[in-house]
């Protein structure tokens, strides 16, 4: 019977456990995704607003750079953003607002990006962070794209302020 006592006890010490590590970790990881982060005033946040207006895009806010700068955070591990700074796996982004599209000196780009022409404008960039694979077919970038459209102003608008 203190077997039967015993399994009892380790079970429910054991859903404990999981109930409060889910608890706990909700509390110290609690931030938002950029989806689903709070865009406009009172309690309504981005996705609800977006779905009572019927048009996502009539709610975005401007870019803003400093959350731009986080959000490239991930960019980081293959391209540099400092003025001089050294091409990676990816090519420097200072200064690629406005630059043609394949500017970089020293970086070997795929043929497709090479002969793609034009200009790294809002337009082209926000293309291009979309979805590379679709703005340009046939280049080397292995990274799928930013699905958030806020997100993509907010990385636009800090890759303006690197002049």
């Amino acid at each position: 019977m203190k077997t039967v006592y015993k399994l009892g006890a380790a079970v429910g010490l054991a859903l404990v456990a999981v109930v409060g590590a889910k608890v706990f970790g909700g509390l110290v990881y609690s931030a938002a995704a950029p989806d689903e982060a709070p865009r406009v005033a009172g309690a309504m946040t981005f996705r609800k607003a977006a779905t009572q207006s019927g048009s996502a895009s009539a709610e975005l806010r401007p870019g803003d750079a400093a959350l731009g700068k986080k959000a490239v955070k991930v960019c980081a591990a293959c391209h540099t953003f400092d003025q001089g700074g050294a091409n990676k796996v990816g090519p420097n982004l200072f200064g690629i607002v406005g630059a043609k599209i394949a500017h970089a000196e020293g970086f070997k780009y795929s043929d497709a990006v090479a002969g793609h022409g034009g200009r790294w404008d809002a337009g082209n960039l926000g293309k291009w962070l979309t979805n590379p694979k679709d703005f340009i077919p046939g280049n080397k970038m292995s990274y799928a794209g930013v699905k958030s459209e806020q997100q993509r102003r907010d990385i636009i608008a800090y890759l303006e302020t690197l002049r």
